[in-house]
């Protein structure tokens, strides 16, 4: 892969940039990670709680990550079930500091970096398919990182996670809403700092709605369920908090062609 891809890059450079005082506002402890200055614990519990606990995934076996940053869901996952996680990363720089804070898993072969080379739309899906996973994965999921991934390469995770999952298995995502209070209001805030970035790499975020989300999965053989972390709702969070289940594998088969190359 080019080193010269903007998601790569992007990520690169904040794991390498990154400090404790990476934001003004907000000082972090020393044991901080990247990614801890966008949230806190009461957040994250919140969103492991509804997100993954409430659909069971103390049972989970099989699971697949796409952007795990530096492992924050991926450790949570870790404490509260006997999943194995194959972590996929665009970001070299990023999957270091992941190996870093997971050594241990790592090291116990519950969790294994994997990166993305972004060349074949179907690597993902061979590199799972060359470990016998295909249709048995519990859940495919990605927290904070795909609200930075436009449609087009979303949809390339979305069809390899219809070709993986077990029936009935999860989908688990945030996904930026357009048309919420909060998303309107970031999608506004986004204007004047990223117009004259066309192109760059930048952190601005690629937005979807609740209808777009609901058409493109329910076509991929998924029913969509939006779960609401915080009790405030879809009118007014900025993400989609979407847990979406397999229901329809014979009409997920039928967009293998689409991925395969």
């Amino acid at each position: 892969m080019s080193d010269m891809n903007p998601y790569r890059a992007q990520w690169d450079n904040y794991a390498e940039s990154w400090s404790p005082n990476i934001r003004p506002d907000r000082h972090l402890n020393d044991d901080s990670w990247p990614g801890d200055e966008w949230g806190n614990e009461e957040r994250w519990a919140a969103i492991f709680k509804t997100m993954f606990l409430d659909f069971g995934a103390k049972d989970w076996r099989n699971c697949v990550e796409i952007g795990p940053g530096s492992g924050k869901y991926t450790s949570l996952l870790m404490k509260n079930s006997e999943s194995h996680i194959i972590a996929f990363d665009i970001s070299p720089s990023y999957m270091e500091v992941m190996k870093k804070r997971l050594s241990q898993d790592i090291e116990k072969q519950r969790v294994e970096p994997a990166l993305i080379n972004a060349e074949k739309s179907d690597e993902l899906l061979d590199y799972l398919n060359n470990r016998n996973l295909g249709r048995k994965l519990d859940a495919f999921f990605s927290i904070d990182a795909m609200v930075h991934v436009d449609l087009q390469y979303l949809t390339t995770y979305f069809i390899t996670a219809a070709l993986t999952l077990k029936e009935n298995g999860l989908m688990i995502m945030t996904l930026a809403n357009a048309i919420s209070r909060k998303g309107f209001r970031h999608l506004l805030n986004g204007v004047k700092p990223y117009y004259p970035l066309q192109g760059k790499p930048t952190e601005k975020f690629e937005f979807l709605s609740p209808d777009i989300v609901n058409l493109v999965l329910g076509k991929l053989g998924f029913q969509v369920n939006f779960t609401n972390p915080f009790g405030t709702g879809i009118d007014v969070d900025r993400d989609l908090y979407v847990v979406a289940r397999l229901v329809d594998i014979e009409r997920s088969e039928t967009f293998r062609d689409a991925i395969s190359n």
